[in-house]
């Protein structure tokens, strides 16, 4: 038996950033999929750069970091999340849930470290939705 539901099964919108001169490069994805009444919704990083410090900014405006489920009422996302130090991937799951999900709108960058006097910070990627 298969599930079949209307409206957006899944989003995601990335950005790569590079590093010159020395080849190291992130990429940064924000994405949400849902499953039937079960959703994630996810940011995550990677880099081939072998020790790497990431930080997850979400938006100051609350309009721009909510998520709503159906029935229940808004919930916001914090303003941030960072990784662990000396990591080449991080993932910061916003929110899952089997619940039942209506809308959302989340905006993120990351800014990534690689060393003590070296930092990138990304675009700003946003995916929303009334589901």
């Amino acid at each position: 038996m298969f599930c079949k539901e209307d409206g957006v099964s899944s989003r995601r919108e990335s950005v790569t950033l590079f590093k010159p001169l020395t080849r190291w490069y992130i990429t940064t994805t924000l994405r949400h999929t849902k499953y039937g009444i079960y959703f994630t919704l996810v940011t995550e990083t990677s880099s081939n750069s072998i020790c790497n410090s990431f930080e997850y900014q979400y938006s100051s405006n609350s309009n721009e970091r909510i998520f709503k489920r159906r029935c229940d009422n808004w919930a916001n996302t914090n303003l941030s999340w960072r990784s662990l130090n000396c990591v080449n991937y991080a993932k910061h799951t916003i929110s899952e849930s089997i619940k039942n999900f209506s809308r959302y709108n989340i905006k993120v960058r990351c800014n990534w470290a690689f060393d003590a006097n070296s930092k990138m910070t990304s675009d700003w990627l946003q995916i929303k939705a009334n589901l």
